[in-house]
């Protein structure tokens, strides 16, 4: 993520640069020559150039395979750096964020980092950019600062304002690389807003997750109770990952397994575990369920 992020950011900041003729930065950027883009995008970088490479090296070191307690020192010293030269440096938040660990600290965190986003690409920028957001690289540290957010509340249970949260992030980033719309479709089911969950797992009804099976299938039984329309669904869902059903009954606990996974297949057991992360407390609402998911076994 991070040489992805650096990359685009440097494309934006030649994109930027008034000394570069126009024609010039077409053949650049058309080129993707990494040595001729790297140089010209780092000379005499200004200060929130210079606070942003400092924040993308700790966001690079605390993405390593293996962190050691030297790693966190350093990035954290990066991240210091960074916010020191630019107070506004949306990219020190997000490994601010991942250095944070007390909880009202770390939404505190959150929220100062999507009110200097809100400052820099609200108002007009948002009316240009909405819908593409995500293709702004500079954006991109926003658009996560909100996916953050929208998680949090729904750790507490605050729905109403995430839901709110989580439908600004897809109307700003529809693409949503970040999977926002598997947590807002959730806290929908939660709140019995059917209708608002059906539109949104439409729009997004080619998804190849565990989220999207077995939200649908959740959907169906809290629309027709133990029916054909739920038992079909439930099956598809089996069949895309088997493992999630016993999370779901209590037969496996999620304490007993790591919760840090970066890369994982959704139909393995691993993608059952991300899934149930989110997704328990959507299912344990439902009365009666229980029943009807013991009768897959």
């Amino acid at each position: 993520m991070v040489a992805s992020d650096r990359f685009f950011l440097k494309i934006e900041r030649i994109i930027k640069d008034e000394n570069i003729p126009e024609k010039e930065k077409e053949k650049i950027i058309k080129s993707s020559d990494l040595k001729l883009i790297n140089s010209l995008a780092n000379k005499e970088l200004s200060i929130s150039e210079t606070a942003e490479e400092l924040a993308l090296d700790a966001m690079e070191i605390l993405q390593k395979d293996e962190i050691f307690s030297d790693d966190i020192d350093e990035a954290q010293k990066l991240v210091f750096k960074s916010l020191k030269m630019d107070p506004d440096c949306l990219w020190a938040y997000e490994p601010l964020i991942w250095l944070t660990f007390q909880k009202p600290v770390r939404m505190q965190m959150i929220e100062r980092g999507i009110k200097i986003g809100e400052k820099k690409f609200g108002g007009e920028f948002e009316k240009m950019w909405e819908g593409e957001f995500y293709q702004k690289v500079s954006t991109r540290p926003y658009i996560r600062l909100l996916n953050m957010k929208l998680s949090e509340h729904w750790k507490i249970l605050e729905v109403t304002k995430g839901i709110e949260t989580g439908e600004k992030i897809l109307r700003l980033n529809p693409n949503d690389n970040l999977g926002a719309r598997d947590i807002l479709q959730l806290m929908y089911l939660f709140s019995n807003r059917l209708d608002d969950f059906y539109t949104i797992w439409e729009k997004y009804k080619d998804d190849y997750s565990a989220a999207h099976y077995y939200n649908e299938a959740l959907y169906w039984y809290m629309v027709n109770g133990d029916s054909e329309d739920a038992d079909i669904a439930m099956l598809e869902a089996l069949e895309f990952n088997p493992w999630v059903i016993d999370f779901l009954t209590r037969k496996e606990k999620l304490s007993d397994y790591d919760d840090d996974f970066s890369a994982y297949d959704p139909r393995e057991f691993e993608g059952a575990i991300v899934y149930s992360q989110i997704a328990l407390k959507a299912w344990w609402k439902v009365v009666g369920i229980q029943k009807w998911l013991k009768s897959f076994y």
